[in-house]
């Protein structure tokens, strides 16, 4: 086997810099795996190994948060209305 090399090509570079982006303005897994043309399994092994994970990435998961629930809460409320629990 041949040793890995250490240093990524330019190109490999600019790959994590756009997957750091696409993650930054909130992309899904799912989307940045369509837009790279890669698998779901391949995005997440390159952000665990590659990726700038950033503290501003969590900025607005309390607000994603209170949105989730928010619709749980209407989405109980309709099915309550309708009889159907």
């Amino acid at each position: 086997m041949f040793a890995q090399n250490r240093f990524q090509s330019l190109s490999e570079k600019v790959m994590m810099v756009g997957v750091t982006c696409l993650l930054e303005a909130g992309a899904e897994l799912k989307e940045i795996a369509t837009h790279m043309g890669w698998s779901i399994k391949h995005v997440a092994k390159v952000i665990k190994r590659h990726v700038a994970l950033l503290p501003s990435m969590t900025d607005g998961l309390a607000e994603k948060l209170q949105r989730a629930e928010s619709r749980t809460k209407l989405q109980i409320a309709v099915q309550i209305s309708h009889g159907e629990i």
